[in-house]
Formats: structure tokens, sequence, C-alpha cells
């Protein structure tokens, strides 16, 4: 959050602090809502005000660091797969490849979106023109490490969670799976991705030869650890109106 502000030239900069606080309740609508992407929504108004009245630079930001986020959730996917390829699945590597490249240059496109929207229709054009151009890379590439963390960080909880059921399961087994079985908190018709990702735990992780109430387990077990954080940016809903300076 704070890297993406710094390349992106924020003019008023919250503090650390308030990032975190902003953050977090952005994590509790992206659980206990459909879809996954209403906590986005959320931060991308929080944080508007920090690039000067006007701009698109909110939801630029938020666009930005959900890309960067499935760059690295491929990265790691087609890393773990070419090293480890999962029997029963076809190799992972070339299509999570072809993604990424396409996520990368997504990514670009919105970093230079200014420059780019001469050639758009109207509508459009005039949200091109209203997005920050990049102040500075280094950060750009910080925040693209730290997605990397952040994506490799709930695989290796659902690594534990599972080999403590099935000691048979392999880092890069979890490596490959948690990923994709994950993505499915972004799927429009469900809440945190609930149910799809326990079907695909108990899929994916059964050709890996862990039974699947162990898979079922382990799953469940990633999703209350979440749900049980994300309810902490509920508490702070609570007691403090974080929209009540944003809006303004």
């Amino acid at each position: 959050f704070w890297c993406l502000l710094a390349a992106f030239g924020a003019e008023q900069r919250p503090p650390l602090a308030t990032l975190a606080k902003q953050y977090w309740i952005g994590f509790f609508y992206n659980t206990y809502l459909p879809g996954g992407i209403s906590g986005d929504v959320v931060r991308g108004i929080l944080v508007g005000r920090a690039f000067g009245p006007g701009s698109a630079g909110g939801f630029a930001r938020e666009i930005v660091e959900r890309a960067l986020g499935l760059c690295a959730l491929l990265t790691l996917v087609a890393t773990a797969s070419l090293l480890h390829p999962l029997s029963g699945v076809a190799p992972l590597g070339l299509p999570a490849g072809i993604a990424l490249a396409g996520a990368l240059a997504a990514t670009l496109a919105l970093a230079f979106g200014r420059r780019l929207s001469a050639g758009l229709p109207a509508p459009l054009r005039r949200f091109g023109e209203r997005l920050p151009v990049p102040a500075a890379w280094p950060p750009l590439g910080a925040a693209l490490a730290l997605s990397l963390a952040t994506q490799i960080c709930p695989a290796l909880c659902g690594y534990a969670l599972t080999r403590a059921l099935a000691p048979q399961v392999e880092l890069l087994d979890a490596l490959v799976i948690v990923p994709l079985a994950a993505a499915a908190a972004f799927l429009p018709i469900t809440i945190s991705g609930a149910g799809v990702r326990e079907a695909l735990f108990v899929e994916l992780f059964g050709l890996a030869g862990v039974p699947a109430q162990a898979a079922l387990a382990a799953s469940l077990g990633m999703w209350i650890s979440q749900a049980a954080l994300a309810a902490l940016g509920g508490g702070w809903l609570l007691v403090d109106d974080p929209f009540r300076d944003a809006t303004r």
C-alpha cells in the first residue's frame, strides 16, 4: 500500500498506521462480502485524498496492486509447477507464464494510461487523463516483491495445516495448490471463495495423496484464520468512521 503510494507520487501519504487500518478494513469487506473486490473499492475511496482532488489515483493504485498480486500468484504457481509438476494436472508453467506476461502488460498499460488515453473513446479518455503517472520505479518493484511474499505466506499456512493432517504432503504441492484455490475468493458468486475453495483443496490435494477429510479440514482452517483476522477490520468500523475524512 505504502510503496504504491510512493511509486505514484501521492501528494499526502497517510502514516503507516493509518494505511494499516485502511488495509484491514478493506480486508474485512473482501472477506465477508461476495466477489473479493468490495474492499478494494473501499480502500480506493479512503486513499483518494492522497492524490489530490479530481485524481483517479486511489482506484488506479488498487488496480495496480491487484495486478501485481496476480503477477506474484502466477509467478509462484509457474515456478512451483515447473519444479514439481502435480500428478494428474497438465503442466501449468506455459499458461501461467502467458498469463503473467498479460498481467505485467496490463500493469504497465495502467501505469502509462495517461499517455495512452489519447486514442481511447471519450469516457475512457477522461478517466485515463486523471490517472497518476509513476513518479518512482523502485517502490513499484518493492511492491511486486511484497506481493510475492503475501502469496507465499498463505501457501505456507495451507502447507502447515495440511501437513499436520497428512504428513506425506510436500511444500511444493502447497505452493501450486493453495494459490490456485485461494483465487476462488474472487468469484462473484461466492463469499470469500467458500465452497469452491474447499472443492479445489479436496480435488487437488487428493492428487497429492491427501485424504479428502484432511484437505477439507485444512481449507476450513485457513478460512477460519482469515475470517478471524478480517474481523479486526470490522471492529475498527464499529469504533470509528473511516469515511468521514475520505469523503470531504
